[in-house]
């Protein structure tokens, strides 16, 4: 079977950047993590992507597609993420909050516009 399709038993296929280092260590975190099962990280420069994820999209934000296909974009995606950890749900309660959720949208926006800045590019191989 094709480990890059939906079709995998990961119950969240996350397609990120991976020439951002944050990108690889935010997955390398969570291939890390108690609930690594939970996460199947695809690298949008080398990994096939959805039909409805565009290589462009998947460069510009993180996006998270859960078992019923169901897509979360940006700071939508890592609120998802984090649904996956017990300890950490009150924040996604928060974190949804409409105030919250739009300074949430605009902090990621400002990261993702500037993560080659802050944190650099990996080596492409």
């Amino acid at each position: 079977m094709d480990t890059t399709t939906p079709y995998t038993s990961k119950k969240l296929h996350v397609y990120y950047d991976g020439t951002c280092r944050m990108c690889t260590g935010v997955m390398d975190t969570l291939s890390a993590s108690s609930k690594s099962e939970v996460f199947f990280g695809v690298d949008a420069t080398k990994g096939a992507l959805p039909p409805d994820i565009s290589h462009d999209a998947a460069m510009k934000h993180i996006h998270v597609v859960d078992e019923l296909g169901k897509k979360y974009i940006g700071a939508e995606a890592f609120l998802r993420i984090m649904e996956e950890y017990p300890r950490w749900k009150w924040c996604v309660r928060i974190g949804r909050l409409p105030i919250v959720k739009q300074l949430l949208d605009v902090g990621y926006w400002i990261v993702a516009r500037n993560r080659y800045w802050m944190f650099g590019r990996n080596e492409v191989s």
